[in-house]
């Protein structure tokens, strides 16, 4: 410092002399300091500079490196999952479906004389199917057209089970042949489309067992009246002769219906309805 100053006030008097040393080197010496103090800040300056700028470089490197993973994360966000009626959070319950056993064959409802006592019911409208054309519904066919024979059945009083399903089991074939002899037809058990057109016509006849007639049906009857002792076992012959007619007579007398002899509609739904509870 002290030499800084003696050269910038080179007339205060104080300008150390150096032995050995001329005015022109002394001045030549002050000049190359002066330099050398100016690169030295020339170079601590743009020391600084690079370092302001390598800050700003690495702190901007941060925060755009920042909000592309904010971004990237906010991309990854999944979407929100339908939840159920509690609340929680999962895959759709499928729904259930019901499988049969393999080899396993459906199965009507239970035998007519142990069905539950007919309930009442409202009067039965007219409301008959037209019957599916080239369709044949036979034992063990399986299909809504089935269903609906059954429905069909059990209203004109030639089928008693317990509920009607889509499998032609052996009732409906009984029901079925008891409806073909009732309407001429040949007794072979199966609704083809001629026997669907009758079923299905608002000419049908109401079910009902007479004097002559032969079948299951018949059989099916006979056994009733055994298990109420109106006859014995002999009479038990699938034919309808004298001893089923003399018992049908005796039950429609001790239940005040009208006696006929003949085993119409209401005095089966009343065999029925009774030997299911015995």
């Amino acid at each position: 410092m002290l030499k800084r100053r003696a050269r910038r006030n080179p007339g205060n008097g104080n300008t150390p002399s150096y032995p050995g040393k001329s005015r022109f080197q002394e001045k030549t010496y002050y000049n190359d300091e002066y330099r050398e103090q100016n690169v030295f800040k020339t170079v601590v300056i743009i020391a600084a500079i690079l370092i302001t700028i390598s800050v700003i470089v690495i702190v901007g490197s941060y925060a755009i490196s920042g909000n592309d993973k904010k971004s990237e994360a906010t991309k990854n966000i999944p979407a929100p999952t339908q939840t159920g009626a509690s609340g929680d959070i999962g895959e759709p319950t499928p729904e259930p479906t019901q499988t049969a056993d393999a080899g396993t064959e459906p199965q009507e409802s239970a035998q007519p004389q142990e069905s539950a006592e007919p309930q009442e019911s409202a009067e039965p409208q007219d409301t008959t199917a037209p019957a599916p054309t080239g369709t044949v519904l036979k034992y063990k066919s399986d299909s809504a057209e089935v269903k609906q024979l059954q429905d069909r059945l059990s209203e004109l009083g030639y089928l008693h089970i317990d509920e009607t399903t889509t499998y032609f089991g052996k009732q409906t074939e009984i029901a079925v042949k008891a409806f073909q002899r009732q309407h001429g037809f040949e007794m072979n058990g199966e609704a083809d489309e001629a026997v669907l057109a009758a079923l299905y016509s608002s000419d049908a006849k109401t079910y009902e067992l007479k004097d002559g007639d032969d079948g299951e049906d018949v059989t099916i009857l006979q056994e009733m009246l055994k298990k109420l002792g109106y006859i014995d076992q002999s009479s038990v012959t699938g034919h309808y002769g004298s001893a089923t007619r003399h018992a049908i007579r005796d039950f429609q007398d001790r239940n005040d219906l009208e006696k006929t002899s003949i085993a119409d509609k209401e005095t089966i739904d009343l065999l029925y309805a009774i030997t299911s509870k015995r």
